[in-house]
């Protein structure tokens, strides 16, 4: 009882915490409308589902404007893993994926406030500390110590080293999400993990998530500002390297990456829909039609037709918020 009332607590808080976001329009804030509370408040709820296994959740949007829609789900489920699903990488979790690592590994390390990608090599263990030796330039005598906690996961099956590497400066974390998670922000930013793929207009999500500014109030009655992609992290969008909570694939992309399984995937149109839906069956999925496209029809006949033949036809474990005016939202269960 005692951690279902902590985990309760902890939601509702976190539910507060994001309804006091404001939004930038010109040189003035504002509270965010209740639509745009209303698609935050739909992504935390699919980010709080359980993982796929039995059952995925299905949920259909009929829109009249696709704007910002797809972005402000991707936040609200990212945000919500980031507070309420995941947690801090216990030391020895570390310490054991870096005692697996073979020679040759492409890790990132920090030093000096910069990060270098280099070769993990060996172990040595001296004076009763234990130093991780990282090839960080070509050449045969360019490996160097690091502690445990220097030491991320890299991305990539092989790189290429210089010869004198320099490194990248490390980011600085966006006022908003140090508002947001706190003590999890540094996690939030150097770690990587797929919550999301949002299938879409690629230039469409980057005007959003780059553009539109969001802030929350501090204590002292300061905005602690960032942008939309900072909340949702694209990798798409992000330096080369950066740990990212999301990845944005074009809706006309033939090349689906299938060996992907994110959380919750966003389909953003009527072609995404229609292109890509059956790609994802092992993700929790949101498909936005904007209700002027040529290809809704096609769309909505083709999730009916879904709706009808789901082989689940229990309730959805989830309820929805109250749904604004002109959007039409269905909301089901399907096997995976």
């Amino acid at each position: 009882m005692v951690s279902v009332t902590s985990s309760l607590i902890r939601t509702e808080k976190f539910f507060k915490t994001l309804g006091r976001l404001q939004f930038q329009d010109g040189a003035r804030w504002h509270a965010l409308p209740r639509w745009a509370q209303f698609y935050l408040e739909l992504g935390i709820m699919l980010g709080l589902q359980p993982a796929v296994h039995r059952s995925r959740t299905v949920l259909a949007l009929a829109v009249p404007s696709r704007s910002y829609v797809a972005s402000l789900v991707a936040a609200g489920s990212i945000l919500a893993r980031a507070t309420l699903i995941h947690k801090l990488e216990p030391p020895e979790d570390h310490l054991a994926w870096l005692s697996q690592l073979a020679p040759g590994t492409p890790v990132l390390v920090r030093e000096n406030n910069r990060r270098l990608q280099g070769k993990f090599q060996r172990i040595v263990v001296t004076n009763d500390h234990t130093y991780y030796m990282i090839q960080i330039d070509s050449g045969p005598k360019t490996s160097k110590g690091f502690p445990a906690n220097a030491i991320q996961p890299l991305d990539k099956d092989d790189i290429k080293l210089p010869n004198n590497q320099k490194g990248r400066a490390r980011q600085e974390i966006a006022p908003i999400v140090t508002a947001l998670l706190g003590a999890l922000a540094d996690s939030f930013t150097s770690r990587t993990c797929l919550d999301a793929i949002l299938v879409g207009n690629v230039s469409v999500f980057r005007e959003e998530m780059e553009q539109q500014k969001l802030a929350i109030t501090t204590g002292d009655q300061r905005y602690a500002a960032g942008v939309i992609r900072d909340l949702v992290r694209p990798k798409r969008f992000l330096r080369d390297n950066s740990a990212y909570r999301s990845q944005i694939i074009s809706s006309s992309s033939r090349s689906v990456a299938r060996a992907l399984s994110p959380h919750l995937v966003i389909l953003d149109g009527s072609l995404s829909y229609l292109y890509q839906h059956q790609s994802w069956g092992s993700s929790h999925m949101v498909s936005i039609l904007d209700q002027t496209e040529p290809q809704f029809s096609a769309a909505a006949d083709e999730i009916n037709q879904t709706y009808y033949r789901r082989s689940n036809a229990e309730k959805a474990s989830v309820e929805l918020p109250p749904v604004p005016i002109g959007v039409e939202a269905m909301l089901f269960e399907v096997n995976p």
